[in-house]
């Protein structure tokens, strides 16, 4: 198959770039696979590059403004990935053959029928490659929106005589996974949780949104609902109250878990499950909008779609006529 990965950009090593280069290594073995980015000079050069003239069996699509940059392509099918519900370039648009979220929390905010596919992680660049401190003695905050949770955690690694180092941002690395091996204990949310689970590493999920908990067998599948508290607004311990937690969290893997969902080839044989279940009745709807104006592949078609499921008329008008809002659920999480 000829298969076309697409990205907004590739400016800096963020989760959907580490998306991209986990699905092109696990789809490439078999596959021939090319890269989009929508931000031109930012492709990575070891990526064979988006072909116009070229017709592709399946697109894996992250990002609005690549569903409409893609809009003419000969492409057989189209699956758009939503990574979040912020920024608004993940919000679904219009257009697509088939859409994929990350977790049950992204899928409610889909107005279509949507699949969960896990984010993929390279569970063997990301593994334990030597053993964690029985206690915590070293933790990584691996995020680039760090905001008032970044003093906190300072804060309470001082307390808690833990060193403590950042990553994101400016400071990010391209070698997180050896920032992950080095110390015990990692902060973050969505995939920087991912990667510090699958390292055999104690994650805390805590991030510019809020503290959700340390990760445990018990509560792991909650916070994969919404892939580790990165989109629901958590409470704000103090630096005392999370030193406590800290200095009582003892070693303790869960790699067997993100491996069972989150290795690549499950996530790309996911994907391609996915692509074989479209029929040809269900690509004549996205053509006709794709043919159509390019207002139709908006965003503000999203969310007025939203609205209109709610059976909400006036609502539904006002969105289509002012910039857009967030689309907000309109299918249950269960």
């Amino acid at each position: 198959m000829k298969i076309l990965l697409t990205n907004a950009g590739f400016a800096y090593p963020g989760g959907t770039q580490s998306w991209v280069r986990t699905m092109h290594g696990a789809l490439a073995t078999e596959h021939e696979v090319h890269v989009h980015s929508h931000r031109a000079g930012e492709l990575p050069p070891e990526y064979v590059p988006f072909d116009p003239g070229a017709t592709y069996d399946l697109a894996l699509v992250n990002h609005g403004p690549c569903m409409v940059d893609l809009r003419h392509t000969r492409i057989r099918t189209r699956i758009m990935t939503s990574h979040g519900v912020v920024p608004a370039e993940e919000w679904a648009r219009p257009g697509a053959d088939a859409y994929a979220a990350v977790s049950e929390y992204v899928a409610g905010h889909i107005p279509w029928r949507s699949t969960i596919i896990r984010n993929p992680i390279d569970v063997d660049r990301f593994r334990p490659r030597t053993p964690p401190a029985p206690v915590v003695r070293k933790a990584v905050f691996l995020s680039n929106r760090q905001g008032r949770a970044l003093g906190t955690i300072r804060e309470a690694c001082a307390l808690a005589g833990i060193e403590l180092e950042v990553l994101g941002g400016d400071t990010a690395r391209p070698d997180p996974e050896n920032a992950i091996d080095d110390a015990d204990l990692v902060f973050g949310i969505g995939r920087s949780a991912l990667e510090g689970l699958a390292c055999g590493r104690r994650v805390v999920a805590f991030d510019h949104l809020g503290y959700s908990g340390t990760v445990t067998p018990e509560n792991l599948a909650v916070l994969r609902r919404d892939n580790f508290a990165g989109y629901l607004r958590g409470r704000w311990p103090d630096a005392q109250e999370l030193a406590t937690e800290l200095r009582s969290l003892k070693a303790l893997s869960m790699r067997d878990a993100i491996v069972e969902e989150h290795a690549p080839e499950k996530v790309a044989d996911a994907y391609l499950r996915l692509a074989g279940t479209v029929s040809g009745r269900r690509r004549v709807l996205p053509a006709l909008v794709r043919r159509g104006p390019r207002a139709l592949s908006s965003s503000r078609v999203t969310s007025a779609v939203a609205e209109a499921r709610r059976g909400d008329v006036l609502t539904t008008l006002r969105t289509l006529r002012s910039a857009p809002a967030r689309p907000r659920p309109v299918t249950p999480l269960d």
